[in-house]
């Protein structure tokens, strides 16, 4: 759960929100008046209430989809899907690797931490999948927000 916890950080302060933890284990993603509290229910369960301004909706996810509703939060446009949320495939590593040929992009960021720990951000682009390198997590995501954003470890 603390690796989980520090992906959503990391992925928060990218974006440019804030993040507060609860006393109760939840913890609250904001970004200008739009928040998701996001409390667990089980191992890999969460219910997320969702409040673009309008008032909360309670939605129980799969906790792989955190971070692509974190994601969608930022864009007042990407947001209001969340009032129905679609509940997207949600990205893989693998996936840019296979569709966007990424494999010796990976490699060389990895080659790049080795020589430069203190490497703290990288742009690895994409034509559709779009991969981030922030403090040492990728952040994966869909520039057509069909597929679902994830944050994985390098």
């Amino acid at each position: 759960m603390q690796r989980f916890k520090k992906r959503i950080r990391l992925l928060t302060e990218k974006r440019g929100g804030t993040l507060d933890f609860g006393l109760d284990g939840s913890l609250t993603v904001t970004f200008d008046s739009r928040t998701v509290r996001c409390s667990s229910v089980a191992y890999n369960a969460m219910d997320c209430s969702i409040d673009l301004g309008d008032g909360p909706r309670t939605v129980r996810i799969d906790k792989s989809y955190v971070f692509d509703i974190i994601d969608r939060l930022l864009s007042p446009h990407l947001a209001a899907t969340l009032r129905d949320y679609p509940r997207p495939p949600i990205l893989q590593l693998a996936d840019y690797i296979s569709e966007e040929h990424g494999g010796p992009a990976i490699q060389k960021l990895r080659e790049r931490v080795v020589a430069d720990p203190s490497l703290l951000y990288c742009e690895l682009g994409g034509n559709r999948i779009i991969v981030e390198f922030y403090h040492g997590v990728l952040i994966i995501s869909d520039d057509l927000a069909m597929d679902g954003t994830n944050v994985v470890d390098l």
